[in-house]
């Protein structure tokens, strides 16, 4: 697991918006989701709950 993804992942916890976690690390909104993806896939659970208006945290992303 890449730390620099632990960091967008946290920053996004907090955040719970790709579009601000993506202004902070410099990158582009989809350059997170793909990041977050990754890291549910390498773990085997979803962490956000994502829609076009919003985005929640998980219980697994939680712990």
């Amino acid at each position: 697991m890449n730390i620099e993804h632990l960091r967008e992942f946290e920053y996004l916890a907090e955040s719970l918006s790709f579009r601000d976690t993506a202004r902070h690390f410099f990158v582009s909104p989809s350059v997170i989701s793909r990041h977050i993806s990754a890291m549910e896939d390498e773990l085997g659970t979803k962490l956000f709950v994502r829609s076009k208006q919003s985005v929640a945290i998980t219980d697994a992303g939680t712990v």
